[in-house]
């Protein structure tokens, strides 16, 4: 039987908040998750940037208004391969 271990970081509503997105995602470095899910409310393509280098699946929320430029940057930043607006 092959057996594997994935981990999953979960997060959201993180509001433009850089050092505590910095914060969490140390932590999900450290535990080695294989993608992290952001529920929504990442709010600026700015804050994006801080989840530059973890494969990051996101959702938006009813604070993400800059729809365009999340998408951008979450393509260039986040090791994204197949991203799609719906």
């Amino acid at each position: 039987m092959l057996e594997f271990e994935m981990k999953i970081g979960l997060i959201s509503d993180t509001h433009d908040n850089i050092q505590n997105i910095r914060k969490a995602i140390s932590l999900f470095n450290d535990k080695n998750v294989s993608f992290v899910i952001h529920a929504g409310d990442i709010v600026s393509p700015e804050a994006v940037e801080a989840f530059a280098g973890v494969k990051l699946i996101a959702v938006l929320g009813n604070n993400d208004h800059e729809i365009s430029g999340l998408f951008a940057v979450i393509h260039i930043k986040c090791k994204t391969k197949n991203l799609e607006e719906r």
